[in-house]
């Protein structure tokens, strides 16, 4: 197992006696000293940027043969490369990824509103976080008009994002009238009904439909 260039020499002798050399000389090449990088901090599903160098074609663990290469991956991981010099000698240097997991991001309030109402949304699962609308804290308020849809990313401590959203849904207002005479003489009743909704309050905070009212 020589280490560096070497002549070997063998004698050989025949059954008379006589004898002969040769000689052969082995040339040792160095193996590549491959090694590999890694970009920066790894969330899950990022891209991951591996670069390897110290020899002239590359056979990685994962199949590919590039330099550099690009994964996402998601879970902890280990990867293996293969370097090979101008020679056809062979060097390989391994990492370990940890990756980071995402944030479970959610978003806690009423997903219904009667229109002209304030909506409060509340985000959880992160250390800061960032709205559609514009907030920039966990609480959201806004006043919408329409149905709408909110989305919420929120960042971790190791600088992980994730997003969830929520579609909050605006309900109109019954057109509420009251149906009755508006005009009588002193010492008359007349009824009132209402109509427009599915529940009613009166003045007098009765819940029936109709009131009958006698005013002076």
């Amino acid at each position: 197992n020589p280490t560096s260039s070497k002549s070997y020499t063998v004698t050989g002798t025949t059954i008379y006696g006589c004898t002969a050399t040769a000689s052969k000389s082995i040339t040792v090449h160095p193996k590549p000293n491959v090694s590999m990088v890694k970009s920066g901090p790894i969330c899950a599903g990022d891209a991951l940027i591996l670069t390897a160098s110290g020899a002239s074609s590359y056979a990685w663990s994962n199949g590919m043969t590039g330099n550099p290469i690009v994964e996402f991956p998601y879970q902890n991981t280990k990867f293996v490369v293969v370097g090979t010099n101008s020679y056809g000698c062979t060097g390989s240097d391994s990492l370990s990824i940890q990756v980071n997991p995402l944030p479970n991001i959610f978003i806690m309030g009423e997903a219904e509103v009667c229109y002209g109402e304030e909506i409060t949304l509340t985000a959880a699962g992160a250390s800061t976080y960032s709205w559609s609308s514009g907030s920039g804290s966990s609480t959201m308020t806004d006043n919408p008009t329409s149905d709408i849809e909110y989305t919420v990313t929120g960042t971790d401590a190791n600088s992980c994002e994730n997003t969830a959203s929520v579609t909050v849904t605006v309900r109109e207002l019954p057109e509420v009238e009251i149906i009755g005479n508006d005009v009588i003489c002193e010492g008359e009743e007349t009824r009132l009904r209402a109509s427009g909704a599915m529940s009613y309050v009166w003045d007098d905070e009765s819940t029936a439909s109709s009131i009958l009212v006698a005013p002076t």
